[in-house]
């Protein structure tokens, strides 16, 4: 590797501003949720598409590995870094532009552009369209998103799913595009996910095959009424509930969005501060934790959905949710935009007593998560991650960044099938295994198709406990295997979890390590990433 000759021909192509090489300029690109520690050599910051192509065929040249990340802000997972020392980071997060075409919703973007970028572009072009947010927040890339299979509540749930068409700079510089794009389709070559022959996009998913620099996704119509509704169940009519949603799903698909199961300390998490007050292996007792929640009129689980569609549809749809939800729930409500804004304007005239001050905050976080089913980019969920972090920002407002506040997270994100059974086996797991290792177990069950959880846990740790992340990291690789054994497993891997997965003996990981021998002999783009390490990079 002469990583001191590519930086030189790298500051000539891009500019010295644009190769950072310096430990401040680097820093934030070391901060960890997952307190990881990596040797960076350099951060490349392009600001063109164009020059991506030679820069990798820089890096092949020199024998250094290049790391591309869309914004950096994969918290609770890799974060910015790379799955090996000695790799250069390539920020792609000043490549901005969009393209929309406004007769069929289909839009195509660069790796930089963010949630809240996208919104702000469609309403300035008075666009009718929904936003494919998810909990990450508003300055998250759609792309790294999508790239690594993530997910939202709004229709088109699964962002991988609506991508159609990518572009990516291969190992050795060549540019990779579907066939109908080769051929010259052009009119239908982003329109169709599939393209011609053997569906070759998906290696760039979870996949460590090259810089996709352009993507293209459907968006959803706004629709001309959206309701959401919320509900609450015990935990003795948990499994049945369940059963519920799953017909429910199945009944009303395409008009209801994801549903979101969570437990009683998730929702706690967010209006008690308890939860989270702590430092070391302590976690609130159960009996507390029934306490807190009957004091806020509330149940062991809590859920919410949204539905989408006309007057008439939402209408008939409803009669639906009631049908499926009511028997099993013990309070079911919904509510429109105009019942929240009303409800928060009778509250605000109110005496600033606790009770009012409870019902505000309610309203408030009802609201945020209307907006979300809405397609408007949020960081109602961001607080999560600082939980157990000493700083607590007071100005959502602003962009939250919890790696560079020093938040401690890693996420656990299992899937599981939507089946009573499997679902109170699934808990049982995670409430006895982080509990072991002194950590809440803040469970989210949501639907990401009409057959599927994903469940998300976040494993929180503060920075100041010398033995936090040790218990995260042994509570992390538990869960895992507990799982497994029961048959589900996480759908997505960070870097403190890669190598347990991608170095096993899995017949799957040899086909991987054979395609990237074929595309990247010199393991010149993220090594190790969702691939094998080999012995070169070890």
């Amino acid at each position: 590797m002469h990583i001191e000759n590519a930086i030189q021909e790298w500051t000539q192509l891009l500019g010295s501003e644009a190769v950072l090489t310096d430990a401040p300029a680097m820093s934030m690109y070391r901060c960890s949720t997952v307190s990881e520690e990596r040797e960076v050599p350099a951060v490349l910051v392009p600001n063109t598409c164009e020059v991506i192509s030679e820069l990798v065929v820089i890096a092949r040249r020199h024998g250094v590995s290049l790391y591309p990340v869309s914004t950096g802000n994969n918290w609770g997972y890799s974060d910015s870094l790379p799955d090996t020392d000695y790799t250069v980071i390539v920020d792609l997060s000043k490549l901005q532009n969009i393209s929309f075409d406004a007769d069929l919703g289909v839009v195509t973007v660069e790796p930089g552009v963010t949630q809240q970028q996208l919104s702000e572009y469609l309403e300035a072009q008075q666009a009718p369209y929904l936003v494919p947010v998810s909990g990450a927040g508003p300055h998250c890339s759609l792309i790294g998103n999508a790239l690594e299979r993530g997910y939202g509540i709004t229709p088109y749930a699964d962002h991988w799913g609506a991508l159609t068409y990518l572009k990516a700079v291969l190992p050795d510089g060549t540019l990779y595009q579907n066939a109908l794009a080769d051929m010259g389709a052009h009119q239908v070559a982003k329109l169709h996910k599939w393209g011609l022959g053997p569906y070759l996009d998906g290696i760039f998913s979870q996949g460590a095959f090259g810089i996709v620099t352009e993507a293209t996704f459907l968006l959803k119509r706004k629709p001309e009424k959206t309701i959401e509704f919320l509900f609450n169940v015990t935990d003795d009519t948990f499994e049945s509930a369940v059963a519920a949603v799953q017909n429910m799903l199945a009944e009303l698909e395409g008009v209801v969005s994801g549903v979101n199961f969570m437990n009683g300390r998730r929702v706690l998490s967010m209006i008690d501060e308890r939860l989270g007050s702590t430092l070391g292996p302590v976690v609130v007792p159960d009996e507390e934790v029934a306490a807190m929640l009957r004091s806020k009129q509330l149940t062991e689980w809590s859920g919410v959905g949204a539905l989408y569609g006309s007057a008439e549809m939402v209408r008939a749809a409803k009669k639906i949710v009631k049908k499926h939800l009511k028997p099993h729930a013990k309070r079911l409500v919904f509510v429109t935009p105009g019942m929240l804004r009303l409800a928060a304007a009778g509250l605000a005239v109110l005496p600033n007593v606790q009770l009012v001050r409870e019902f505000r905050n309610l309203v408030a976080s009802t609201r945020l998560s209307m907006q979300m089913f809405q397609g408007q980019p949020s960081q109602v969920a961001m607080p999560l991650a600082y939980l157990k972090n000493t700083y607590k920002p007071t100005r959502f407002d602003l962009p939250l960044d919890p790696a560079e506040d020093g938040s401690g997270l890693a996420w656990f994100t299992p899937l599981l099938p939507i089946k009573p059974a499997a679902a109170r086996a699934y808990v049982e797991i995670v409430d006895r295994v982080c509990k072991k290792h002194g950590i809440e177990p803040l469970i989210t069950l949501t639907t990401i198709s009409t057959v599927l959880f994903d469940s998300s846990v976040p494993l929180l740790y503060s920075k100041d406990d010398p033995d936090g992340l040790q218990r995260v990291r042994d509570c992390y690789a538990e869960l895992a295997s507990e799982c497994l054994k029961n048959g589900s497993y996480v759908y997505r891997l960070g870097v403190h979890s890669m190598r347990a997965v991608a170095d096993s003996d899995d017949h799957f990981w040899d086909i991987v390590a054979a395609i990237q021998q074929a595309l990247d002999p010199q393991q010149t783009i993220s090594p190790g990433r969702y691939a094998p390490l080999q012995q070169s990079d070890v």
